[in-house]
């Protein structure tokens, strides 16, 4: 059993007693003030027990701060994999319905009355300059024909673009392929062994100079993944450091024999950070033996930084960036890593409110979407038709609103149904 989980027992037991989080914390708080010294302010340097001001508040935060972390990442995962379940499905269906769709045009080219307008359009061919409708000239029959391709291939083409997965667009470009190839099929042939080319020419050249592409650092950053304390980070000689998109989290290695806080100094500037122990076997003027001192990558702000020592193994360092972004190196002397082989989603719960609202928004048009009901901007735009329906003006007026009266087009204008 592990150290986080040897005490469950015992902490449930308080939890079920005090019927909510809240009381339990409570609780926990109540006996931190009534037998520890945690919220004991030094009144002076020598002072043996309680901590400077501000100090507690900020272990507390340092606590709420890495299960927070934690959270989120794992949040993040969770929504991974279920946008990726969605997508998924969404291929499936879209696959599925232009498979349908193909087979219907195949069909259709096979009768021999197409038989012979195709024939007639291929010698009207040499005529026409640009794509344009159809003339006057020919028959009913092949208007008819291209008219109806015209209507199922935007169709498909409009569906496929709008899912935001590469084995949809997959999909769609197969379908692009097939229905160009009776007319430009040696076109094409040249064009994909030119564009196949210079992407094996372009892939080679990311290769040999892009340091993403290195198997080495691939290797290492996977062993880094899967480490807590190095994840989204590095894991160094006497120190391994982890990020979110906002914060930085490092634990600096000590020896054994520090135990208390005093045996170490460490000093954060806006960009600079010196750790140090105390070594009392060299002369006092040497006594400092620096752990890391180096300059940092990016801007911290200096004033919200925090420490604390766990005795004999680590000093843990928790910092907050000045800008919002991924680190590559948290010293500029280290090694740097790829940001783009790190868990670089951001967490819903660290954006803003609009971009929450914005992503919510694009989750249920989806999820509406997949059931086949209105979508956000639908409704919306239900809603105002709803309201005008029996307005002075109005052709409806009088009438029992039926949205099947009225043509919606796909950029949202609309017109009565006779039109």
């Amino acid at each position: 059993m592990s150290g986080d989980e040897r005490y469950d027992a015992a902490l449930i037991g308080i939890l079920q007693n005090e019927g909510n989080v809240v009381n339990f914390l409570d609780v926990f708080y109540s006996f931190l003030f009534r037998k520890t010294d945690f919220f004991r302010i030094m009144l002076s340097p020598t002072d043996k027990y309680g901590f400077q001001a501000g100090v507690a508040r900020k272990l507390i935060l340092a606590g709420f701060k890495k299960y927070e972390s934690m959270a989120s990442e794992l949040n993040a995962r969770l929504k991974a994999q279920y946008e990726k379940s969605l997508a998924e499905e969404s291929a499936n269906m879209i696959a599925e319905n232009v498979a349908d769709e193909v087979e219907v045009v195949t069909s259709e080219e096979t009768t021999p009355q197409q038989q012979v307008n195709q024939s007639e359009n291929i010698k009207e061919l040499p005529k026409i300059a640009d794509p344009q409708p159809l003339g006057q000239e020919q028959s009913s029959s092949s208007a008819m024909e291209v008219s109806a391709e015209k209507e199922v291939l935007p169709s498909n083409t409009r569906d496929i673009a709008e899912v935001s997965s590469q084995s949809i667009m997959a999909v769609a470009s197969t379908v692009t392929s097939t229905t160009t190839a009776a007319t430009s099929q040696e076109s094409n042939h040249a064009d994909q062994v030119t564009s196949g080319e210079n992407l094996a020419s372009s892939e080679m050249s990311d290769t040999k100079n892009n340091p993403d592409n290195d198997p080495e650092l691939e290797k290492l950053q996977k062993i880094y993944q899967a480490n807590s304390e190095s994840y989204n980070g590095a894991i160094r000689e006497n120190y391994t450091w982890s990020q979110s998109i906002l914060d930085l989290d490092i634990r600096v290695k000590v020896p054994a024999h520090i135990k208390k806080g005093r045996d170490v100094k460490v000093d954060i500037g806006r960009k600079h950070m010196k750790v140090s122990y105390v070594d009392q076997q060299l002369p006092k003027s040497s006594q400092l033996v620096a752990l890391v001192d180096g300059e940092l990558s990016w801007d911290v702000h200096k004033d919200e930084a925090f420490w604390s020592l766990v005795p004999g193994e680590h000093i843990h360092i928790s910092l907050e960036k000045v800008r919002d972004r991924w680190w590559d190196s948290l010293l500029t002397t280290e090694p740097k890593i790829s940001v783009r082989k790190i868990d670089a989603q951001r967490p819903i719960t660290e954006l803003d409110d609009e971009s929450q609202a914005k992503i919510e928004e694009m989750m249920y048009n989806e999820r509406q979407k997949q059931l086949g009901l209105p979508q956000s901007h639908e409704k919306n735009m239900h809603e105002m038709l709803k309201k005008a329906w029996d307005v002075e003006g109005s052709p409806f007026r009088g009438q029992p609103f039926d949205l099947s009266k009225v043509n919606i087009s796909q950029g949202g204008s609309f017109g009565t149904g006779s039109m």
